[in-house]
């Protein structure tokens, strides 16, 4: 949300009341409530060898092309007659192909065996 925002001020010069921006830190607030006991190192939990901060911002930054997405969408169908949800049917079916070809290297990437991808992506679909 907050990025979103930031992307429609800029490009298109969007203005938000006291209460959207408002939303808006308390979206942040939330993250960083969340995701400061992993970026202090006070979180005994996280002992599974992966880099959570890392991790964490990765998170952070796939947000900005969902952000750009958002915008342009709002301009390019300004003013314009068409079923949004049929729009983000068809987002959603491109971003699905190309996310295909993208599982092997994350596998790589967390050390997880090319072999559990299959039901990884299974239990990820039945969660």
């Amino acid at each position: 949300i907050p990025i979103s925002m930031a992307f429609s001020k800029l490009t298109l010069g969007a203005v938000y009341s006291g209460s959207q921006y408002l939303g808006a830190l308390v979206v942040c607030v939330g993250i960083f409530v969340v995701l400061s006991p992993n970026m202090l190192g006070n979180n005994e939990e996280v002992g599974n060898g992966h880099n959570q901060a890392l991790w964490a911002a990765v998170m952070m930054l796939s947000c900005i092309p969902n952000a750009v997405s958002s915008v342009y969408k709002e301009s390019a169908l300004q003013g314009q007659d068409i079923d949004v949800v049929y729009l983000n049917g068809w987002v959603a079916l491109f971003q699905f192909i190309l996310c295909v070809p993208l599982a092997y290297p994350s596998a790589l990437a967390i050390n997880l065996p090319v072999a559990d991808l299959p039901s990884n992506i299974i239990d990820g679909i039945y969660c």
